[in-house]
Parts: C-alpha cells; structure tokens; sequence
C-alpha cells in the first residue's frame, strides 16, 4: 500500500528524477514541469504536500502555491531552490527555500513528509 500524494513541480527534468527516486520509498510521487500543468494535476488528484521549485517560467513556485491553497486548503508546501540566495523575503515567513540536496537527504522536508503521514515516519 502506498503512502500519501506528493506533487513534485520542477521545470528541469533531472532534478524531478533524482527528488522522485529519493522519496519513491513509501510515497505516490506526480510529477509537472510547469506550474501550470501542476494546477491541472492538482484538479485531477488528491495531493497531501507540494513540492515545488520556486523559480520556474510561467506560474512560479509562491504563485503556484496561493493557487493550490485555494484548490487544496490543507494542502502542506515546501519550497525549494537550485539558487542558493532566492530571495524569498518579499512572500512573507519562510523556512527555505531548501536545496535539492537537502531534499534528497530528506532531513528538511521530514516534518513536512511526518505531518502528511499523520504523525507517524
């Protein structure tokens, strides 16, 4: 049996491939390349937690959590970034962006993974 829904949203291919075999483990893993195409994922499934890129073309990853709120309210975000000084001050309180390879480690995004699983690792 599966675990939870993540939707992971990245517009470069390698990095959804190497994020999607690190949490392969016990989790359904969608993919988008575009937050524009992860809106419309999001209108087809159930998703616990976005993984999302900040910077992409088109939809950005705080765009496309504000509109994925709105669909899923109690969806969980986590944010990343391959650029080590994303500005992110201007969209309020952040703990992140995180690095790719943080997230491949899975030690920043484990509270967010436990919470999706309601608590339990």
């Amino acid at each position: 049996m599966r675990g939870r829904t993540i939707l992971l949203v990245d517009d470069e291919a390698e990095i959804r491939a190497v994020i999607a075999a690190a949490l392969d483990d016990g989790y359904t893993v969608l993919q988008a390349e575009t937050g524009y195409e992860a809106v419309g994922v999001l209108a087809e499934n159930w998703v616990d937690l976005l993984l999302t890129d900040v910077r992409m073309p088109g939809i950005d990853g705080f765009e496309l959590a504000r509109q994925s709120k709105v669909m899923r309210p109690t969806i969980e975000v986590v944010y990343f970034s391959g650029y080590g000084n994303d500005s992110s001050s201007q969209f309020g309180n952040l703990h992140g962006p995180i690095g790719v390879g943080q997230i491949v480690r899975q030690r920043e995004v484990q509270p967010s993974l436990q919470f999706v699983n309601g608590g339990h690792k």
